[in-house]
């Protein structure tokens, strides 16, 4: 479960960008980037993978998902209005994960607390 300050925070990254967003789609990749945002074939599982960001990939499933955490009123969207802003969310997301872990802050005392608290609403949740 994610936290209401992240879906807060989601819904404003996605506000962000979304007004630009068809604009974005047009627009030619930059050349030499790290993450890829063009979709990918599909994999044996026929879930194609839409980015890869430092070799780790990012399928549709995982787009979809991340729709779900969006506010009500956006998630009525089409997928195909907001999916280039959501791949764009995720691949930032991938980025200051990579930059943190290699930062040190897997092991940092508040991250291990909030990682804690939020497995507890996890699991209170599944059950």
């Amino acid at each position: 479960m994610i936290s209401p300050f992240a879906r807060a925070l989601a819904a404003v990254a996605a506000l962000a960008i979304l007004p630009g967003l068809a604009l974005a789609q047009s627009a030619p990749a930059p050349q030499g980037s790290a993450p890829s945002a063009a979709p990918k074939p599909a994999d044996k599982s026929g879930d194609p993978v839409v980015a890869i960001v430092n070799g780790t990939e990012i399928h549709r499933s995982e787009v979809e998902a991340a729709r779900e955490d969006l506010p009500a009123q956006y998630q009525s969207f089409p997928l195909e209005i907001v999916f280039g802003a959501l791949v764009e969310r995720m691949i930032d997301g991938k980025l200051l994960t990579t930059a943190g872990r290699k930062d040190g802050l897997a092991k940092d005392p508040e991250v291990k607390e909030r990682v804690a608290r939020l497995e507890d609403q996890v699991i209170q949740n599944v059950y």
